[in-house]
């Protein structure tokens, strides 16, 4: 620790560390808050990088659990008036809110995603997975915290949902309940709504011919978003596409 503040006692941090093992991240993020109330930002990123540090070395799942934690630690130096430090800009670059970004402002989604996997022509023996979570799911739990969703997870499963419409009544349907659900959860960050949105415009462009219920829904999720929101100016100019449909 910095010697000119008051070190932040490894005991200290031990429900942080608890709920990160548990995947609770929110609760880990309101652990560290509370631990870190008081401190200068010099020695709130002196017990950020402790735990990224521990948490890198016990192993992927680990850093993927972690990854989450970092979204919410930009969160919470951005409450505190600090997104104009080094240490903040040096978090966002290597954060999934960067990444995601970066996708928003893609002309199209990385190919490698589409790719399927190669088939194994000697037999293995594959384990039985857990049940996997989709967002029918999600949904049918009420007041979720979403939080514990990272960007890239969050796209995985609004992709898969979006995905699973089988025409423009069903895309229609699907994206105004996924939409009206998460809207109303108050667990939320601003990535779970504008990545829903930014994931509908995507498919509704897909199509040669929309109808005038799916051009409305279009501007009232544009609406959703701040006109000094980037991802507004990004959105409208596929507006103006969407309505010449």
């Amino acid at each position: 620790m910095n010697d000119k503040f008051p070190a932040i006692s490894s005991r200290a941090l031990d429900p942080v560390r608890e709920s990160l093992n548990r995947g609770k991240i929110s609760a880990a993020m309101n652990h560290f808050r509370e631990v870190t109330r008081d401190a200068p930002l010099p020695v709130i990123f002196t017990v950020y990088s402790e735990l990224k540090n521990e948490m890198a070395a016990a192993g992927d799942d680990s850093r993927k659990k972690f990854s989450v934690f970092n979204d919410l630690f930009l969160r919470m130096l951005e409450e505190r008036g600090e997104t104009s430090s080094d240490i903040y800009r040096l978090l966002l670059r290597d954060s999934a809110e960067f990444t995601y970004l970066n996708r928003l402002f893609s002309s199209k989604i990385p190919q490698e995603r589409l790719e399927k996997p190669k088939k194994i022509k000697d037999a293995v023996i594959v384990e039985p997975e857990t049940e996997r979570i989709n967002m029918k799911k999600i949904m049918n739990c009420g007041d979720k915290s979403l939080r514990d969703f990272s960007i890239d997870a969050w796209y995985d499963l609004v992709d898969a949902h979006l995905n699973s419409a089988g025409s423009e009544a069903a895309l229609l349907k699907k994206s105004s309940q996924m939409l009206s659900y998460v809207c109303s959860n108050p667990q939320k960050e601003p990535y779970h709504t504008e990545l829903i949105i930014a994931c509908i415009y995507e498919k509704f462009l897909e199509y040669d011919e929309l109808s005038t219920r799916s051009k409305e829904f279009a501007l009232q999720s544009m609406n959703l978003i701040t006109a000094n929101n980037p991802l507004w100016s990004r959105l409208h100019k596929q507006y103006l596409e969407i309505i010449r449909k």
